[in-house]
């Protein structure tokens, strides 16, 4: 770091070789992202506008007053510009950036999760965070006709079954007690359901935060 802080004093001149070390470390150096195996709808511009309505939709959570734009904020680099992260409860971790990820191979800062859209699934279900569960995301993909109509373009026939008379109001093999013991009461031909309705919202989210794109910082500018 010395010793490029000193090689840009006024009147210094790169050589070929140190341009091509610096160049390679910019932003236009990365390249095109990589495209997911396990997402065929990452690249689909309706899966990114489906992605972005439910990135922007307080209803994915318990409350109904968190979305992931809540932690994730346009105006502030999709961070919430607080030391700690605060959901439903305050968190014990910075909310990182979410522009980018479509470069990353591992996600959560402890690199817990290997794809970009079952991250994007976890915080939804997570106690702390949005506090909802997989059942309740697949029955507002069902119920909400703008997110039907994208999901049934994307995925194929959304599965009625889900939408039948309920009495769970919360189900996941995720959480605390109740919620595990209402996910062992849905039979496991619909708990198949859910969870591939939940999958699938994920890669409608994932699809959008791929659009989220690093932008050129005072370096990428230099080079």
């Amino acid at each position: 770091m010395l010793t490029l802080c000193v090689a840009c004093a006024p009147g210094h001149t790169w050589s070929e070789q140190e341009l091509q070390i610096i160049r390679s470390l910019s932003l236009a150096s990365l390249g095109d992202p990589p495209i997911p195996d396990s997402n065929r709808v990452a690249t689909n511009p309706q899966a990114a506008q489906f992605g972005e309505k439910l990135f922007h939709d307080p209803a994915l959570s318990a409350s109904g007053k968190l979305s992931c734009a809540t932690c994730h904020q346009p105006g502030k680099f999709f961070t919430d510009g607080l030391s700690r992260g605060h959901g439903e409860a305050l968190l014990s971790r910075n909310t990182p950036t979410v522009a980018g990820l479509a470069w990353h191979t591992w996600f959560y800062w402890d690199g817990r999760k290997d794809s970009l859209w079952s991250q994007a699934l976890a915080p939804i279900e997570a106690p702390a965070e949005m506090n909802s569960s997989r059942l309740q995301v697949a029955r507002l993909v069902g119920q909400n006709p703008a997110y039907r109509a994208f999901y049934q373009k994307l995925f194929g026939e959304y599965p009625e079954i889900l939408l039948q008379p309920r009495t769970l109001a919360h189900a996941s093999p995720i959480g605390d007690a109740e919620r595990k013991n209402n996910w062992y009461r849905v039979p496991a031909g619909q708990r198949d359901l859910i969870n591939r309705v939940f999958a699938n919202t994920g890669k409608a989210l994932g699809a959008y935060v791929r659009t989220l794109k690093y932008s050129a910082s005072h370096f990428d500018r230099y080079v």
